[in-house]
């Protein structure tokens, strides 16, 4: 059965507006939808979807060895037939993301959604470059260096999915400042546990200052640098279990886009996870359409 998920009409003043509400100790927030965004066609549901996985890799332009965790993401992602879905997160507060007066390092990419994810799960505590896959426990940790990444991945690989997810995004006709998202949700398979439906923005090839071991890389290639997260650092709810397998959601959300972003190297990333463990169960991206 498909399911619209929490959707409210606004007016066409186009801003859009998150009302913060606590649920159950848990960070949800009420999300509101520019009225002019009309809504996606998707397609069927293909046979036999792989689950694809997500890294979380929490990084810094003033952390000299994020690069090298960088490439190691990059090298997954390209090895994997998009299987394999990077968000490099820049938390606040960490001492490698905020701006200095050091020259070039004038710019600061953490977001408040990334700050707060980091906030919970501790990541930069443990120094970066740090990851989550799929928020995974691989050996024990939750948190791994990128040594460890290749390993963690290919245990996750072979796993199936519960469920399918795809995400279509495109400046709104009338007006190139918003952005509008709809994801889907198909569950595959029976579901007893809560789920969670997150969605975010990011953006490639930022050309920006990077320290890299001893050296300063100028014009260094930032990729996949979460920009956004509109419904809330943890997502909102997506119903509430029991599931059954075939149950279709929509999810549909939009948000302003930022000055400095350039909207060609724009990307959704959504994905749903369990409100009980935070296990990503399934993640999918896509290009933002410009029209």
């Amino acid at each position: 059965m498909k399911k619209i998920l929490f959707t409210l009409s606004l007016a066409a003043s186009a801003i859009v507006f998150n009302s913060c509400e606590e649920l159950d100790d848990d960070f949800y927030r009420v999300i509101a939808i520019d009225s002019r965004c009309e809504e996606f066609s998707f397609e069927p549901t293909p046979a036999n979807p792989k689950r694809n996985i997500l890294i979380e890799d929490f990084t810094g332009h003033l952390c000299p060895n994020c690069p090298t965790a960088a490439e190691t993401a990059k090298d997954l992602e390209e090895a994997n037939n998009g299987q394999v879905i990077v968000m490099a997160i820049h938390p606040g507060g960490s001492g490698f993301t905020s701006t200095t007066a050091l020259a070039g390092f004038t710019y600061d990419f953490s977001t408040e959604g990334g700050t707060e994810i980091d906030d919970v799960f501790g990541a930069s505590g443990d120094g970066l470059p740090i990851g989550m896959i799929n928020r995974r426990t691989f050996n024990g940790d939750l948190l791994l260096g990128n040594s460890k990444w290749v390993g963690a991945v290919e245990a996750l690989k072979p796993l199936p999915a519960m469920s399918y997810l795809e995400v279509q995004a495109r400046f709104q006709e009338d007006d190139d400042s918003i952005i509008c998202i709809d994801t889907k949700i198909d569950l595959l398979a029976d579901y007893d546990a809560d789920l969670i439906m997150f969605t975010s923005v990011v953006e490639d090839s930022i050309v920006k200052f990077q320290k890299n071991g001893a050296a300063t890389i100028e014009d260094y290639i930032h990729m996949h640098v979460l920009r956004d997260t509109p419904l809330g650092a943890f997502g909102i709810p997506v119903g509430s279990a029991p599931y059954t397998a075939n149950d279709e959601f929509i999810q549909r959300v939009s948000l302003v886009k930022g000055n400095d972003w350039v909207p060609k190297n724009l990307k959704v990333i959504s994905y749903i996870y369990d409100k009980n463990t935070n296990e990503i169960l399934q993640v999918a991206e896509n290009h933002v359409e410009i029209e």
